[in-house]
């Protein structure tokens, strides 16, 4: 609270009604926030008629980037290292229905 009154006015502070404050997530919570990422992403996929077969140390590999930035960084990390390059392998592909991936130098491959 301290930092809010060092950081903003009384004038715009008077005007919240509640500030919750959060800890910041350790290992265990990211790994299990980016499980949840990826698996609603596997979830998508199979709705689409494509099976997803993601390797089990995605999820810590996805939280070895940014430790900071929490659950949005993660999930941005999941849009931009997972969900774009499997749309981009998925439209280069005739037909898919079903797409392993593995993990080569930190990074996704497609087969």
């Amino acid at each position: 609270r301290g930092a809010l009154r060092q950081t903003f006015r009384p004038e715009f502070l008077g005007r919240l009604d509640l500030v919750a404050c959060f800890r910041q997530l350790d290992e265990q919570a990211l790994i299990a926030v980016a499980e949840k990422f990826l698996g609603q992403l596997a979830m998508r996929s199979r709705r689409a008629g494509v099976e997803l077969k993601l390797p089990p140390e995605l999820a810590a590999s996805l939280c070895s980037c940014d430790k900071q930035g929490g659950a949005r960084q993660l999930r941005r990390a999941v849009q931009e290292r997972v969900e774009g390059p499997l749309a981009q392998y998925l439209l280069e592909q005739e037909s898919c229905s079903c797409v392993q991936c593995a993990l080569v130098d930190d990074r996704l491959q497609f087969v």
